[in-house]
C-alpha cells in the first residue's frame, strides 16, 4: 500500500483538519512526513588550474528528517543541468 496523489507522493496530509505525519498498516509505516533543507553556504574556491579553465563549488550539505537515503544535487549552468553529484563540492570546468 502506497499513498499517491497524481502518482506522485504527498508533501503533507491532512485528516480531520490536522496534519499528519506518519501513517500506518498493520504496524508498517507507509507514508512518513520528510523535510530536507536547502544547501547553503554556496562558496567558489577559486581556480583549480593555472589556466584558470576550471574553478571548484563547495557548499554546506542539506540535511534530510524522516527518511535516510542519499541527497543528491543537481549542477545547472545558464539554466541547463550540467551534472550531479551526492558530494558537497563539484570541480566545474569552464
Amino acid at each position: 500500500m502506497a499513498l499517491t496523489f497524481n502518482g506522485n507522493a504527498p508533501s503533507v496530509v491532512t485528516y480531520n483538519g490536522q496534519s499528519v505525519t506518519k501513517i500506518t498498516y498493520n504496524d508498517v509505516a507507509v507514508w512518513n512526513a520528510i523535510s530536507i533543507s536547502a544547501p547553503s553556504n554556496l562558496r567558489v574556491n577559486g581556480s583549480t588550474s593555472s589556466t584558470s579553465s576550471a574553478c571548484k563549488l563547495t557548499w554546506n550539505a542539506s540535511t534530510l528528517s524522516g527518511a535516510t537515503g542519499t541527497i543528491t544535487y543537481y549542477i545547472y549552468k545558464n539554466g541547463s543541468q550540467v551534472a550531479t553529484t551526492t558530494s558537497t563540492s563539484y570541480t566545474f570546468s569552464t
